[in-house]
């Protein structure tokens, strides 16, 4: 009984609280421009002002939270560690409809609330990396606790994982830039910046030195920074475009004809970006040489297992067998399984 009558006092505070604090359609339809206007203005001190004028309404937040999404505001960490953009999103953390996200009781606006604490967690991420790269700005930075939700945030919406995935297979397929977010989320930010920087040419390479130290091979940094790129997209989709695959799976059938033939260094499709990419080393003996390639096409083919749900293909490249008293032991008459002879190892 008693629940019955606080559904009904929660409902009658709510209607209240609409007829007190949520505008008319013609209101909001003003305050919409107003706020896209001074957005394009780049006037968030307005902006400020306004959300501060009108935080108990969930209407007129959650329209300017569309709109500062849509602006993307924090691209940057030092587009984040502004003044006015600090303020705007502060005010924007103080509103009802954040505080009602933040607390999960946004019954009447849940997807709204989560595009509002979406948009801080971001500013929260940016400001802590901006502070973090430039200890001398004055800025207080983000209590850590708070840096490890707004991860937390981001990792879990779908719109940015969606927009973070499309950057990086962009970079990987084709060479496009990653979003800062993305740079910075899966720690390749400090790479990319170098291996843009000594690609260009344009910087002086003993200047480069004296900024980031000692400068690494070319080649390692591009392949490592390519790593980082897979891994990261492989985590943010468990089964990647076919595209992805294909590319994926030829470089999987390279190291399964450097498998049968680890002294065929000097294949024409093999170069040595590649080699360095997964390890190899073209001046080691054949020996150790076929030890990397093992390495490599077994790290590459348990992600295709991963990626595709299909079986390993190592152990069959490789001969791994069962011993003939295992066979014996498990009541079989199979015999022993012979190593394929130049079979495509497809995926």
């Amino acid at each position: 009984m008693n629940t019955g009558l606080n559904h009904k006092a929660g409902l009658e505070s709510e209607a209240f609280r609409r007829m007190a604090y949520e505008p008319s359609y013609r209101k909001l339809s003003a305050l919409s421009e107003q706020a896209e206007d001074m957005l394009r203005k780049e006037n968030y001190r307005g902006v400020s002002r306004m959300l501060r004028i009108y935080h108990e309404s969930e209407t007129v937040v959650a329209e300017i939270a569309r709109l500062i999404q849509k602006s993307d505001l924090c691209r940057t960490p030092r587009q984040a560690a502004e003044s006015d953009v600090r303020e705007l999103y502060g005010k924007l953390a103080e509103t009802r409809l954040a505080e009602q996200g933040r607390k999960g009781q946004a019954e009447m606006a849940p997807e709204q609330a989560d595009r509002v604490n979406v948009l801080i967690a971001m500013h929260t991420f940016m400001l802590s990396h901006h502070v973090q790269r430039h200890p001398e700005c004055g800025i207080v930075p983000p209590d850590n606790n708070d840096v490890k939700e707004a991860v937390r945030v981001l990792d879990a919406d779908t719109r940015t994982s969606e927009r973070t995935f499309s950057g990086l297979y962009h970079f990987l397929m084709e060479g496009s830039q990653p979003s800062m977010y993305a740079l910075l989320r899966y720690d390749m930010a400090d790479d990319y910046r170098l291996h843009n920087l000594m690609d260009s040419g344009s910087v002086d390479s003993a200047a480069l030195e004296r900024e980031c130290g000692k400068l690494p091979d070319f080649l390692e940094l591009d392949a490592r920074l390519t790593r980082k790129a897979e891994k990261a997209l492989e985590s943010l989709c468990k089964c990647p475009p076919v595209p992805y695959l294909e590319k994926m799976n030829e470089e999987l059938e390279k190291l399964g004809r450097l498998a049968h033939k680890p002294d065929n260094i000097d294949d024409p499709f093999i170069n040595r970006d590649f080699l360095v990419k997964y390890g190899i080393d073209h001046r080691s003996p054949v020996e150790e040489r076929a030890r990397q390639v093992e390495t490599a096409y077994r790290e590459l083919d348990a992600r295709f297992v991963r990626m595709t749900g299909r079986r390993l293909y190592a152990d069959d490249l490789f001969g791994t067998v069962k011993p003939k008293a295992e066979i014996k032991e498990a009541g079989t008459d199979k015999p022993e399984r012979q190593k394929p002879k130049g079979r495509r190892m497809g995926f």
